[in-house]
């Protein structure tokens, strides 16, 4: 997160969230961890600072849903399911 008057205290908030992880880059810049947890929306960004005092971001930070998983097993994808190890299918351990 990009502004201004950042200090090592300042911590990034997504507001009906909480508190996010956050590292001080500078007075100008944070770096926050949104968890893989929180569901997809648009939630209003803030930082929190006890020195230079709460502020809000003037946009929404938009989370969408990640890419989901293809159905099946490994098993499902092998050439030869029936395969053992050693075969083309499941190559023997080196």
């Amino acid at each position: 997160m990009y502004g201004s008057g950042f200090t090592e205290d300042s911590v990034v908030r997504l507001k009906g969230i909480g508190l996010l992880s956050t590292t001080f880059v500078n007075a100008q810049a944070l770096m926050a961890v949104v968890p893989g947890s929180v569901p997809p929306g648009e939630y209003t960004v803030e930082v929190r600072d006890p020195v230079s005092g709460d502020s809000a971001w003037d946009r929404t930070l938009l989370i969408t849903a990640g890419p989901q998983p293809t159905p099946g097993t490994a098993a499902d994808q092998c050439a030869d399911p029936d395969a053992g190890a050693g075969s083309p299918a499941y190559p023997a351990a080196r």
